[in-house]
């Protein structure tokens, strides 16, 4: 069975491996170390965001989020703490992003999806989420059920057991087609 710690392994040394499968084990374990993660640098974002307004008079001038000007502003003048926070948030997410993506593609494929309709997945999820930031009413029914649905198709696919969908006509990998497992020695949970 994967580690909490083997998984996070995994994760940074399959960066852009878009081949083979991951367990359930491995790509939850990787949500939940995400999870932790990011829970931190909220902590610590929220912690400087205290102190900078303890040391800067928050009365003078209320940031308009939607000016960029105002926010970029309060970047240089913030304490070099917060400024610190917020770029190692930055890092943090570029950082994941490729990783995320392959993960992802790999526990599709150990579901036993098809290569081709585990991109396809990804693909509208993502779409869907660009699409539900429209900032327009009339789209925002379509964009929401767009993504709801695509996102309840990714958890499922995510929690299915290893070779659920293999052999079926259509989405499912091939039954002779079994890719390389990342970890060989990694059993499903």
């Amino acid at each position: 069975m994967v580690t909490m710690w083997q998984a996070f392994k995994n994760f940074w040394r399959g960066y852009v491996n878009f081949t083979g499968q991951s367990t359930r084990a491995e790509y939850w374990w990787m949500a939940l170390w995400q999870f932790i993660i990011w829970t931190v640098w909220v902590i610590l974002l929220v912690a400087s965001l205290v102190a900078d307004a303890s040391l800067h008079d928050v009365d003078d001038k209320v940031i308009n989020h939607a000016d960029f000007g105002d926010a970029v502003h309060f970047m240089f003048t913030s304490t070099p703490i917060l400024a610190a926070v917020l770029i190692i948030g930055a890092i943090l997410y570029l950082a994941m992003i490729l990783p995320n993506i392959a993960l992802l593609i790999r526990r599709y494929r150990d579901a036993g999806t098809a290569t081709w309709l585990a991109w396809v997945i990804w693909i509208l999820s993502a779409v869907g989420g660009v699409v539900s930031n429209v900032n327009s009413n009339q789209h925002f029914a379509i964009a929401f059920s767009f993504t709801g649905l695509f996102g309840i198709i990714s958890f499922i696919l995510t929690v299915l057991p290893t070779d659920s969908l293999a052999g079926i006509t259509g989405i499912g990998r091939p039954q002779n087609e079994t890719p390389s497992s990342f970890n060989d020695d990694d059993n499903e949970l």
